[in-house]
């Protein structure tokens, strides 16, 4: 038995497994630094290069860190600059280890140790880069009154990070690296429920500061961890006819359960309705009969779990009612009702907010319909006595902002990208269970993000647009697996 496990153990921690490890506890380190002693001290500066030199040698590390450092650590990982004792290094973590593997995945097709990859799909991608590296040169230029710093951050979300979605399928050559990448991402999302117990303990969910409510209440859980609970919640009700019949479904079931409460104590009112249509949209174009009746008995499944669970914190909350957690339940009843009676409603400063914002950056598009505005621009909002400039990639709207930013040059560009990776998966010969699944999973995740980028900054904020480019990538990734590997069919039944 002994020597069962410990070869089971070296089976999977592999050189790739084992780079990957090295990163996380690489930057475990930042952060334990900087709770000792409130910054990083400077002779930790040393591990800087390991953020570049061990995606440049294992990328498939590289990708791994990125997607379990970012659901864990969000902002810090992606957002805050490295800093040592007084002096900032204008790079942020995740933008190290992406030049690393972009580096390794370089350099593996240049020595031939992988073939390079194209189709219609990073065609596309190839034509809207190329139109947003257009536009930055434009503002280096000079060309219209524009902040640089806003523009180049523009450029990095839309390009930088967009190359995600071309690395992926240079990488992900075989069905066990998709579903390698696949078992990193759930379990770092279920590593991820502590905020949600953390939220509970403490009556409010750590960072929940920076997406303030228009109602009352509070949030239990963050929004951008909302938003990958979401992801792998609305993945694993799709693909339920592949891992339903195994003997841990139960296991399965029970995290479907603490997913959904999680996404509905964040108070994202976006998510509930991007979530609800897009499984609605998935259960009747994308999923199988033996899929759709599966999912009909996992939803309930799920929201009796989720309910069990709500109602115990109810009568935790009834039995202890001056303690903090006690507190914070009580009030998410009210405030629950409260936000989804505010959906629509005109009163509510969050949608009037954006129905003004929207109305400007529209007038703004009619001013400049084929080539847009530009990046680095700003919009005036006027309404009433509220008299603002709202920078372009913060309208909440990440359609939007790309039609009022590139015109319908760009835009039009963006939209052929999921056009042209959406109608390939539905083309996509169906080769056994697996890739059955999976297919119909990233085409529901491609509906939801697109909804989703209609009410939020998605694409302008890389802690969420990771996500969204790695769906691409991986959608690009299963049309290169099931193209180029004959014998799939036989393999993927199980």
């Amino acid at each position: 038995m002994s020597s069962y496990l410990v070869n089971t153990f070296r089976s999977s921690f592999t050189p790739d497994m084992r780079a990957f490890a090295v990163l996380c506890i690489a930057y475990a380190l930042f952060g334990l630094a900087r709770i000792a002693f409130g910054y990083v001290p400077g002779f930790l500066i040393f591990l800087a290069p390991v953020f570049l030199i061990v995606p440049l040698v294992r990328p498939k590390a590289g990708l791994w860190a990125i997607i379990t450092l970012t659901i864990l650590f969000e902002r810090f990982f992606t957002l805050e600059p490295f800093q040592f004792g007084r002096y900032v290094l204008k790079l942020y973590p995740i933008d190290l280890v992406l030049l690393g593997v972009f580096g390794g995945v370089i350099a593996s097709i240049v020595f031939r140790r992988t073939a390079a990859y194209f189709d219609r799909t990073i065609g596309m991608l190839g034509v809207f880069f190329g139109i947003a590296s257009l536009y930055l040169a434009a503002s280096f230029l000079g060309f219209g009154d524009r902040d640089l710093a806003v523009a180049v951050s523009t450029w990095k979300n839309y390009v930088f990070y967009g190359l995600l979605a071309c690395v992926l399928p240079q990488l992900f050559i075989s069905e066990q690296d998709i579903r390698q990448t696949v078992r990193v991402f759930l379990v770092s999302v279920a590593a991820a429920l502590v905020f949600l117990l953390i939220g509970i303990l403490r009556g409010g969910g750590l960072w929940t500061e920076f997406t303030p409510l228009s109602t009352g209440g509070v949030r239990l859980l963050a929004f951008p961890h909302a938003f990958y609970f979401s992801i792998a919640l609305l993945a694993l009700l799709v693909s339920n006819d592949y891992w339903d019949p195994y003997k841990r479904s139960g296991f399965v079931w029970m995290l479907l359960g603490l997913l959904a409460f999680g996404i509905l104590s964040s108070l994202m009112r976006h998510i509930w309705i991007g979530m609800f249509v897009s499984l609605a949209f998935a259960f009747v174009f994308f999923m199988r009969h033996e899929a759709r009746q599966k999912m009909a008995a996992l939803s309930f499944v799920a929201l009796g779990i989720g309910t069990a669970l709500f109602s115990v914190a109810l009568v935790f909350a009834t039995l202890f009612p001056t303690l903090g957690p006690s507190q914070s339940i009580q009030a998410i009843q009210g405030v629950v009702a409260e936000r989804l009676v505010s959906i629509g409603s005109s009163s509510d400063t969050s949608i009037s907010w954006r129905g003004t914002t929207w109305k400007s950056a529209i007038d703004e598009i009619e001013k400049h319909p084929i080539t847009g505005a530009g990046f680095g621009r700003h919009v005036a909002v006027e309404s009433g006595d509220y008299h603002d400039f709202v920078e372009v990639r913060n309208i909440h709207n990440s359609w939007l902002a790309v039609f009022v930013q590139m015109g319908f040059i760009g835009g039009l560009a963006f939209i052929g990208v999921f056009g042209i990776i959406a109608l390939s998966l539905i083309r996509l010969p169906a080769y056994g269970t697996w890739q059955c699944a999976f297919r119909a999973a990233l085409l529901a995740l491609l509906a939801y993000e697109a909804l989703l980028m209609l009410a939020q900054p998605y694409l302008e904020t890389n802690l969420l647009n990771v996500i969204i480019w790695m769906t691409i990538g991986f959608s690009i990734a299963l049309c290169r697996v099931t193209r180029t590997n004959p014998t799939m069919a036989a393999s993927s039944v199980r």
